[in-house]
């Protein structure tokens, strides 16, 4: 089976491991990627893989899985550089996927809300917008939160 890895969203809900010692990690806002910051997603061939049990002291090896070769980039921008910019008044931060795609957020002091996604073609602007991170986080943490969009479909 060919499946690939994606970072969570802002890479903020990554896998945690304790260190050493067992001690908490506590993700604070100042950990919000910014303007500037990328990162690439490579994918890869997870055949035969099984990630175990889950919990708290779990450790997890993906040293066995191999690139297929396929990746692409995200790079963090300023809103006003990406297509459908108006569309997202609030954002103060925007992904570029490989210039696929446009993603908005506010990333408020201690919150980060998903805006919505802009393409050539069409946008999706969230009505009641997604809370993707709440800080501080801890391994545990939760919060719930709902949220609505509309698409815009533009004929060009």
């Amino acid at each position: 089976m060919k499946t690939y890895l994606l970072p969570l969203k802002f890479l903020l809900t990554a896998l945690l491991f304790a260190s050493a010692i067992n001690a908490q990690i506590v993700l604070n806002s100042d950990r919000k990627p910014v303007i500037g910051d990328s990162f690439t997603t490579k994918y890869m061939d997870t055949t035969g893989v099984n990630e175990g049990a889950s919990g708290s002291n779990i450790t997890w090896d993906f040293s066995n899985v191999t690139a297929t070769g396929e990746q692409w980039t995200a790079q963090y921008v300023n809103p006003s550089e990406a297509p459908g910019d108006s569309l997202f008044p609030d954002a103060d931060v925007a992904v570029n996927y490989d210039g696929l795609s446009y993603s908005f957020y506010d990333t408020e002091s201690n919150t980060v809300h998903s805006l919505g996604m802009a393409y050539e073609d069409f946008s999706i602007v969230y009505f009641n917008t997604e809370k993707i991170s709440e800080y501080p986080f801890t391994f545990n943490s939760t919060f719930l939160d709902n949220f609505r969009h509309s698409t815009n479909w533009e004929k060009g």
